[in-house]
């Protein structure tokens, strides 16, 4: 699952460009994101980890 964490984070490594692009504090950008969702939740990458091992079967 660790490798799942890993790939989670790589997809979000342009948090500082995504901030200054949105006009959002870096610190801010994840609560601006779930701003933007219909639960207003923020995801982080250990919940789509979690999500994926339970989708793929995991034990």
């Amino acid at each position: 699952m660790a490798w799942l964490k890993a790939l989670a984070y790589l997809l979000v490594v342009g948090g500082a460009n995504r901030a200054k692009q949105y006009g959002v504090e870096e610190s801010k950008l994840g609560e601006f994101y779930a701003q933007r969702t219909i639960l207003k939740k923020e995801v982080l990458p250990e919940h789509i980890a979690a999500a994926v091992f339970v989708i793929l079967g995991g034990d």
